[in-house]
């Protein structure tokens, strides 16, 4: 039996706490974030010390994690299987790295072809013009087995005339830089971010976009290893 000191919160004092209305501290509860309430003999919720911990980390970890990835989280401990909380924390570590990493690469590759793409020899012919996809590979030096799989790899979509692929000198562009970059063995994330920026942001613009989203990526990584920390002070909290 619970001593009553220890289950003094009504939904709305715990809410109080963290600034959260009663609904919302019954929809914590109820998606796992808190653990099961207490209930009185006439079954009204109340909570203890370890609701206002559970819901204090759960707000750190949705700020570093997401929502869903808190939730998978703290549901699990809740469960008591450390494994598959811990492994929402490696997800989450791992998803930023390879954001990182993406966003590396294509800044690298953006300063190593700044200016070259337009100036390429041979594609100013194609100005007001669009060709077929043998043409295209011819143009840019390429297969059309290339042409296509770069398509199938979703860094590059062709024009379709009666079904069939058309390249205007955009895309001849695109092309040119997509073999260049595959060429020095760029991989196929850092190609797509490199040429939808150009074609958003051109020139120094889309490199000071990618530099403002490293800087995301950056902060992000440090709420999620305090996400991380409050996690594993949880995890020990419960014994697990």
């Amino acid at each position: 039996m619970v001593e009553e000191a220890a289950v003094r919160y009504r939904p709305v004092d715990l809410g109080r706490a963290v600034g959260l209305g009663p609904s919302q501290i019954r929809n914590y509860e109820r998606l796992g974030f808190l653990p099961p309430a207490h209930r009185t003999a006439h079954g009204y919720r109340r909570f203890g010390e370890e609701h206002l911990v559970a819901l204090r980390t759960a707000r750190t970890m949705i700020t570093g994690y997401g929502w869903q990835r808190a939730c998978d989280a703290l549901a699990a401990a809740h469960r008591g299987d450390a494994t598959a909380s811990l492994a929402v924390a490696d997800e989450r570590h791992a998803s930023l790295h390879a954001q990182r990493e993406q966003v590396a690469q294509a800044l690298d590759a953006l300063r190593r072809t700044r200016g070259r793409i337009s100036a390429l020899a041979g594609l100013r012919v194609y100005r007001g013009r669009t060709v077929g996809i043998g043409e295209a590979a011819a143009a840019v030096g390429t297969t059309t087995s290339a042409v296509r799989y770069w398509e199938s790899r979703g860094v590059i979509t062709a024009q379709r005339v009666a079904g069939r692929r058309r390249y205007d000198y955009r895309l001849l562009q695109q092309l040119q830089l997509i073999k260049l970059l595959r060429d020095i063995r760029y991989g196929f994330g850092a190609i797509a971010v490199v040429v939808r920026d150009l074609e958003e942001s051109p020139g120094t613009k889309a490199i000071e976009a990618l530099e403002e989203r490293r800087a995301k990526v950056e902060r992000a990584s440090r709420a999620a290893a305090v996400a991380t920390r409050a996690l594993l002070d949880y995890l020990d909290r419960l014994g697990l």
